[in-house]
C-alpha cells in the first residue's frame, strides 16, 4: 500500500508520518478499506500464532446516549497505542483494529 518501506537493514519505516481519515462522515473507499482490514484480521486468527496476535470482545449492555463519548475514547488509546509502539526499532507492521457495533439492530433484522 505504500505505506511503509524496508530500510537496507530489514527494518520498516513510515513512508508519511500520519494519515488520517475523515470521521462520521460516509466514505465508499474508506469502507471498503475497513472490509479489506476486517479479512486481514480474519485470516491473521487462522494463521498467526496466538502469541503474535491479540483478538478480545465483550457483549455489553449500554446507554446509547454515550457513544460519542465512547468513540473519543477509543480514538484517543488508539492514538497513545500507536505512539508507544511506534517507539525504538520498527522491525515488523501491525494493524490495530477496534469494534464497537450495535448487536440489537442487527438481531433485530435477523428476526
Amino acid at each position: 500500500m505504500g505505506y511503509f518501506r524496508r530500510n537496507k537493514i530489514g527494518l520498516y519505516l513510515p513512508v508519511k508520518v500520519s494519515l488520517t481519515t475523515t470521521q462520521d462522515i460516509p466514505n465508499q473507499a474508506l469502507r471498503r478499506r475497513h472490509e479489506q482490514n476486517l479479512d486481514a484480521a480474519k485470516e491473521s486468527l487462522r494463521a498467526n500464532d496466538v502469541t503474535e496476535r491479540e483478538f478480545t470482545f465483550i457483549t455489553m449492555s449500554i446507554d446509547k446516549s454515550k457513544i460519542n463519548d465512547a468513540k473519543k475514547m477509543i480514538r484517543d488509546f488508539r492514538d497513545k497505542m500507536c505512539s508507544y509502539l511506534e517507539e525504538g526499532a520498527k522491525n515488523e507492521v501491525y494493524e490495530l483494529s477496534i469494534q464497537l457495533f450495535p448487536r440489537t439492530k442487527l438481531l433485530r433484522e435477523k428476526e
